[in-house]
């Protein structure tokens, strides 16, 4: 699928406000992608499904993290981060090899509210790319005030 109707999809999903289940489009890879999101809500990245030379890009990162004991170690770091968090899935969109998982990272703490879309690319039922979308400043603030 091309990447423009993987956003216009996307989109939709999210404007559609009125659902109470947790949408799903194409059930490609959609339990890889909710192995994904409990590893992270309950902290136990082992049970994610990685390719040896997957790839983790972030919009606070310098540089590329690979391999899978490199990316299950920052996952794990990901998670422990969200302990005090709560994670609200929104929705799944999920077409052959990609998808994208919507979510909300609440910080009720600090009132704050991180919406985030991770784009997840599969290979042999694994997870071979994540690169998570969000603006970064809130949590930025955030850990300044704490340290």
């Amino acid at each position: 699928m091309k990447l423009h109707k993987l956003l216009f999809l996307l989109i939709l999903t999210v404007s559609c406000k009125e659902h109470e289940k947790v949408p799903v489009i194409d059930n490609s890879n959609t339990e890889i992608v909710e192995l994904y999101f409990k590893g992270l809500k309950i902290n136990n990245v082992k049970s994610i499904p990685l390719t040896s030379d997957v790839v983790f890009e972030g919009p606070l990162l310098n540089e590329s993290i690979i391999g899978e004991s490199q990316v299950r170690q920052f996952l794990g770091a990901i998670a422990l981060s969200f302990k005090d968090a709560e994670l609200k899935l929104e929705s799944i969109v999920s077409e052959k090899n990609n998808s994208c998982l919507i979510f909300n990272v609440g910080f009720p703490k600090d009132s704050l509210i991180i919406p985030v879309i991770d784009h997840i690319k599969f290979r042999n039922d694994s997870i071979s790319y994540i690169r998570p979308y969000f603006d970064p400043r809130g949590y930025l603030e955030m850990n300044k005030e704490e340290n």
